[in-house]
């Protein structure tokens, strides 16, 4: 049987949400937040740092009448790369029972180079013949995802005529005179969007 009264007495702190790792990039903080029930009190550590811009709000859940705690805060990008990069933030909560850290979650600086590893090059390839298109794009932070466009068109992925590759490269499973025309490779990610120099594709008949 649990005691009379309002657990955040008696039990340890448990933790709804945790923060999850994020990327900064150059305009835009980053948001992380923790949800606890049963704690007195939440606050916020950054690089063992105490954050006291966080904002923290409480609220009973009428279901349950559990008392929730939610903490919110930002970090710039200036804060991250004062540590190389790689900062480390979690929520600690306290109750009459004792303290609870969440995970630690990893901020890093989001960033994509302009130029690319291997960039597509032109091809003259036989009607029928299947032909691939590599493209190894700038390296960045998260990693980039790639997708190919035609002209100023996309690519439609959908066309089992065309199969990009775990990698990013493009098949062209059974190249038509139709194919030929301007190729280029698009790696994006939350940081940028970096675009290849066009490789042109000839595909002529027998």
């Amino acid at each position: 049987n649990l005691p009379d009264g309002d657990p955040v007495h008696y039990a340890l702190p448990v933790f709804l949400d945790e923060p999850e790792d994020t990327f900064v990039v150059k305009n835009k903080d980053a948001e992380l937040e923790c949800r606890v029930a049963h704690a007195h009190s939440v606050y916020v550590q950054c690089q063992d740092e105490i954050q006291h811009g966080a904002v923290t709000e409480d609220h009973v859940d009428p279901e349950t009448g559990i008392r929730i705690t939610e903490a919110r805060w930002r970090i710039s990008r200036d804060q991250v790369e004062e540590y190389f990069g790689e900062y480390h933030c979690g929520c600690v909560a306290a109750s009459g029972k004792g303290h609870v850290k969440s995970r630690l979650a990893l901020v890093t600086v989001a960033f994509l180079k302009k130029t690319f590893e291997t960039p597509p090059y032109s091809h003259q390839s036989l009607e029928g013949k299947q032909l691939e298109l590599r493209c190894y794009p700038p390296r960045g932070k998260p990693d980039p995802e790639i997708h190919w466009l035609k002209g100023d068109r996309l690519v439609d992925e959908s066309d089992s005529n065309y199969v990009v590759t775990h990698e990013g490269h493009l098949i062209i499973v059974n190249p038509r005179l139709t194919d030929s025309g301007n190729f280029t490779c698009v790696a994006k990610n939350i940081a940028a969007e970096r675009r290849s120099a066009p490789a042109e594709i000839t595909i002529y008949g027998e």
